[in-house]
């Protein structure tokens, strides 16, 4: 608010800190025999392009699986170069960005039951879960992806809708036209816009006991880039003797920004 006839007086500024990431080189590197080219195999009919499908394939999962690696990559805390010399470099995960919404699926601040400041792996509640969604909307974004793996799917599957009861009754939807029940929740509407769920393979599912991996992930996903320096290639390379050689290769990174957008749930139970 301004009173009239003010003379100017700056407001205080905050200058916005720069997060910074290294690109990540991934590649696959293979050789076929001229023999093998020259044979009719069985399932596909040239051998070394069999080889640069499975290798493209292969890179564009590696990178995948370290978009939710733990954290603890080379560009870690702000840094640049690689961790040691002749070693390849690194780039911050999703855990490596997230600082302030990181939490147990048991903690009391989401409205969970402590257990023992979250020592074991518990079940994810649906308050829980619906909490996190809210807080990440205060702090500004709009999160509207969860990724997560098979136990955490199967327990957002099983929420029935309403929060206080925890997920007691299953939701199952029935078509009896096509002899079908459908226990299987892909879209979560919230009071915080609608959620698409996603089972990925490679976030880590956890297990029981003190094994506290298990994990979701609730993200903002306009305020995330992949960012590509380097498409993912096949480039076939000179003859080797009585060999044929190829390389699949790309280099990218991850970009997060806002990162009180974003929220990691941990220490999820295997056991949905």
């Amino acid at each position: 608010m301004r009173t009239e006839g003010q003379t100017f007086a700056a407001d205080t500024i905050t200058s916005p800190a720069r997060v910074v990431n290294v690109t990540q080189i991934m590649g696959k590197h293979f050789v076929v025999s001229k023999t093998q080219l020259a044979v009719n195999p069985i399932g596909f009919s040239n051998a070394f392009l069999y080889e640069a499908m499975k290798a493209s394939r292969e890179v564009m999962r590696n990178f995948e699986v370290s978009f939710f690696r733990s954290s603890g990559g080379s560009a870690s805390g702000g840094g640049v170069t690689a961790t040691a010399a002749g070693t390849g470099r690194v780039m911050k995960s999703f855990d490596d960005f997230l600082t302030s919404e990181k939490h147990k699926v048991s903690s009391t601040t989401l409205g969970g039951a402590d257990f023992a400041s979250g020592a074991s792996a518990t079940t994810l509640r649906e308050v829980v879960f619906n909490t996190l969604i809210q807080r990440l909307w205060e702090n500004g974004g709009n999160p509207n992806w969860v990724f997560t793996a098979g136990p955490g799917k199967r327990t957002i599957s099983s929420y029935d809708g309403t929060i206080v009861a925890g997920a007691s009754t299953i939701t199952i939807n029935e078509n009896a036209s096509s002899n079908t029940i459908q226990r299987a929740i892909n879209s979560y509407i919230t009071d915080f816009g609608l959620i698409n769920v996603a089972l990925d393979r490679f976030v880590p599912k956890g297990g029981t006991g003190t094994n506290l991996d298990g994990a979701v992930y609730i993200l903002d996903m306009p305020r995330t880039q992949i960012a590509i320096l380097r498409p993912v290639a096949f480039e076939r390379l000179a003859d080797d003797g009585d060999r044929v050689r190829g390389m699949t290769l790309g280099e990218l990174s991850l970009k997060v920004m806002n990162q009180d957008s974003h929220g990691r749930l941990s220490a999820l139970s295997s056991i949905a």
